[in-house]
């Protein structure tokens, strides 16, 4: 045999055994693949480009330098502000690779901060903040459900794009947000208590998991869907989100109290379904056919976790599913649960250093998130005057400092690694202080003093605050030092003056809660007294910083324009005057009529009826007021939202 021959033998065998040993390595691989999250998922997009297609499918392994290529061409338009260019190429990237967490991350970001900005409505631009979180959780975590990253991407749109103040639309991203979840959940009731948010979310949670269950456990609801059949509705998201607007618009008979005969409840919702769900026949099924919808579609459509739900309402608080805080601190918090399930598994109950970072950034997040829902976390929501804000929630008071001290916990436990408890230090201590105020103001004083002591305990030591001796003053001092930087100069004061009266007229007034309403105007009142001490104490001081009104007078003025500010609906305005206490309504009316009536008239609307005279008239020492002396607190002014 010569040489030639043995080589070519040898070498068939030495190729046999290779096919056959990568043969039997296939099956451990794939395990192994599977394990760590890398099997890759091939999908084509119907506008990739025939190019793009054929060398997916044609250069196999070097599907990879083709992604690199796509990557650095997207990031490089990015830059050079074509947005719209590399938001496509972001696209064929994710059907190339659509285990690369990072090109979701910046497609999705790509949607919601630089193309939603580059559009001119504010219809346009929700749709494009829209697309970007569809697009986290309903692709890009659903193919990497252990990328953390994406988790955090996602909680941070709803927490800052939508939560935060920065963009100019934002109240209208609020006020679509609050709308969409309000048709999927309802509304909490109003005036219940933790304890009764939690009861109502736990029977979604608790829901049947399928329709036969439903069905099996409660009779009626099998007739009441054959009904929604006759009607051309399945057990669907469009069915729940029509029944959402029954509930949502069932005040619309405000509008005929008002002389409004322009609204019409069939652009609404369905008139013929709303009828059907009024029959008392139906009474008993209504309410577990609801739940399921509500479990099953929140499962289905947007890929979330009732149980993990009413696991943080239960921990943390009743979160409103209405406000964008509550989707940023459960985007984040599920982050962290499959993140550290998954890179324990990996790293024999360890955590990686990378993940460590990635961890302890997204646990800062749930925290600002909760820290959010304290400050203003009750929802005040009108789908039919078409307005939103929002209020203080010192329910998640609480919640926010468990939250932190449990992250603390995790640093000084070496579950961070090398991180250091001083990061969150500042941030903890100012918390402290706020809450600590917020309960003063309100007439707290027992939570007051706790928040005070935990302040002092933790944070008396520290060189600045031993130097300055702020921890020794009593409480009240405490108090008054932390607000005296918004009354020193007299535009601030007034600022603040408004913005609390501001609060009492849209969350006491328009919605009829007294107790709020007394606690923000006492709470303007003691501004105005401290300041008018202060200026009794220097009588040099400059025309800047000359008295305010009396304030009754103050009241009175802020309360007249807030009635007639254009920015505000008739509503709106009617509500907060059939609550309004008489003695105020005396005061203003006079002045108020000539202007609401030209507005009610411009509307469509009877002005008597929407705002009726108040017993006994105006007061003649109000109606002789002269014009300069309105003028003095700035009347008339816009209520703005803090």
């Amino acid at each position: 045999m010569t040489n030639d021959r043995i080589n070519v033998c040898v070498a068939v065998v030495v190729f046999a055994l290779c096919v056959a040993g990568s043969g039997a390595l296939v099956g451990p691989i794939n395990r192994d693949r599977q394990r760590l999250g890398v099997i890759s998922i091939q999908t084509f997009d119907r506008t990739m480009p025939p190019a793009v297609t054929l060398a997916t499918t044609a250069l196999g392994s070097f599907r990879g330098l083709a992604v690199d290529v796509l990557w650095f061409r997207a990031n490089r338009l990015k830059e050079e502000g074509q947005f719209f260019e590399a938001n496509q190429l972001s696209q064929w990237i994710t059907s190339l690779q659509p285990r690369f967490p990072q090109v979701w991350s910046f497609h999705a970001w790509n949607m919601a901060y630089n193309i939603s900005v580059a559009t001119h409505t504010p219809e346009e631009r929700w749709e494009w903040v829209s697309k970007g979180i569809a697009l986290l959780r309903d692709k890009g975590i659903v193919y990497n459900p252990t990328a953390i990253r994406l988790y955090r991407e996602l909680g941070w749109i709803f927490f800052h794009k939508i939560g935060h103040y920065m963009d100019d639309m934002h109240w209208y991203y609020k006020l679509r947000l609050a709308s969409s979840w309000q048709e999927l959940l309802g509304a909490p009731s109003r005036g219940a208590t933790t304890e009764q948010m939690v009861d109502e979310f736990r029977r979604i949670a608790n829901a049947p998991v399928s329709i036969e269950l439903l069905i099996d456990q409660h009779g009626g609801v099998e007739e009441l869907l054959v009904a929604f059949k006759k009607l051309g509705y399945g057990p669907d998201e469009t069915l729940l989100r029509q029944i959402g607007k029954i509930d949502m618009y069932k005040g619309w008979s405000e509008l005929r109290l008002m002389g409004d005969y322009r609204f019409d409840p069939r652009k609404a919702f369905d008139p013929g379904l709303a009828q059907l769900l009024a029959q008392p026949a139906h009474a008993s099924a209504v309410e577990p056919l609801v739940a399921f919808l509500r479990r099953d579609v929140l499962r289905r459509n947007y890929h979330m976790d009732p149980a993990f739900m009413l696991k943080l309402m239960e921990l943390y608080g009743p979160m409103d599913w209405r406000h964008p805080a509550s989707h940023g601190c459960y985007w984040s918090e599920m982050g962290v649960k499959m993140a550290v399930r998954q890179d324990q598994a990996k790293h024999r109950g360890k955590l990686s250093s990378l993940t460590e970072i990635d961890l302890l950034n997204t646990n800062r997040q749930s925290i600002q998130s909760l820290q959010q829902l304290a400050w203003n976390g009750r929802v005040a929501f009108d789908p039919i005057a078409g307005r939103i804000d929002f209020m203080p929630d010192t329910r998640f008071i609480p919640a926010y400092d468990h939250a932190m001290d449990m992250a603390k916990q995790r640093i000084e436990s070496g579950a961070f690694g090398g991180m250091n408890a001083d990061s969150f230090a500042m941030g903890h201590e100012n918390f402290l202080l706020k809450a600590m105020t917020d309960h003063y103001l309100y007439g707290d004083m027992q939570q007051a003093q706790y928040f005070y002591k935990k302040v002092r305990d933790l944070y008396g030591n520290r060189p600045q605050n031993r130097d300055t001796g702020r921890y020794r003053k009593p409480l009240g001092e405490l108090v008054t030092d932390q607000l005296i930087h918004h009354l020193e100069l007299m535009t601030n004061t007034r600022q603040f003056i408004r913005a609390m009266l501001g609060r009492a007229f849209d969350h006491g007034l328009g919605e009829n809660d007294m107790k709020v309403f007394d606690r923000y105007v006492q709470i303007a009142s003691v501004a105005h007294s401290r300041y008018q001490a202060d200026k009794d104490r220097d009588p040099t001081a400059s025309r800047g910083r000359m008295r305010l009104l009396p304030f009754d007078q103050v009241l009175a003025e802020t309360y007249l324009a807030y009635m007639q500010s254009p920015d505000l609906s008739l509503l709106t305005r009617s509500r907060a005057w059939g609550n309004t206490p008489l003695e105020l309504r005396r005061r203003v009316y006079t002045r108020l009529r000539p202007v609401i009536a030209q507005q009610a008239e411009a509307a469509g609307l009877v002005t008597d009826l929407a705002f009726p005279a108040p017993l006994g008239g105006a007061p003649s020492d109000d109606t002789q007021r002269s014009p300069r002396q309105a003028t003095d607190v700035e009347a008339p002014v816009r209520i703005e939202r803090q």
